[in-house]
């Protein structure tokens, strides 16, 4: 015989709770039961909430189409990675904000491959790609001027080095 357990979604986020009330079906009929207490409990059981996080869902579906590749560089400082931050939000936790990945030559940002909007908790390096947005210009121009300025500060700082140390 075997024994039938029900779920205890106590532990569980909204947001596992929504997704899981988007699938009914995959759900036992205890299950649902439950699962409708807890969000009832929470006060996420609206039919306008459902709709509206069901819409936020269908709009993050297509970030898996969306393949930036590895933004790291090599030891040489080669590679890909983002610069720039603008359009910052903060919601809650986690922010977004919109940043350029460049094509990266011995540490300078040499070709804007395209800019793209970003979501990550804050503290963390892990994040994830909301979408891509047409190149930044500003922010590109930006970011080269920025890199500009620390390649002509290395000799002006190696002339006051050389000036100080005789």
């Amino acid at each position: 015989m075997k024994l039938r357990t029900v779920p205890d979604y106590a532990g569980n986020t909204d947001d596992e709770l929504l997704r899981l009330a988007l699938e009914p079906d995959s759900l036992t009929a205890e299950a649902r039961a439950t699962l409708s207490d807890e969000l009832g409990r929470r006060r996420l059981d609206s039919p306008a909430r459902l709709a509206e996080f069901s819409k936020e869902q269908d709009h993050y579906k297509h970030l898996d189409d969306i393949d930036i590749g590895n933004l790291t560089l090599s030891s040489r400082g080669d590679g890909r990675r983002a610069y720039g931050r603008s359009n910052v939000e903060i919601r809650g936790t986690s922010e977004e904000y919109d940043a350029t990945v460049f094509a990266v030559i011995c540490y300078f940002p040499l070709v804007p491959m395209g800019t793209y909007r970003f979501s990550r908790e804050q503290g963390r390096k892990q994040f994830q790609v909301l979408e891509k947005k047409p190149v930044n210009w500003r922010q590109v121009i930006f970011v080269w001027l920025q890199a500009l300025a620390v390649v002509a500060a290395i000799p002006v700082a190696l002339d006051l080095y050389l000036r100080v140390s005789r």
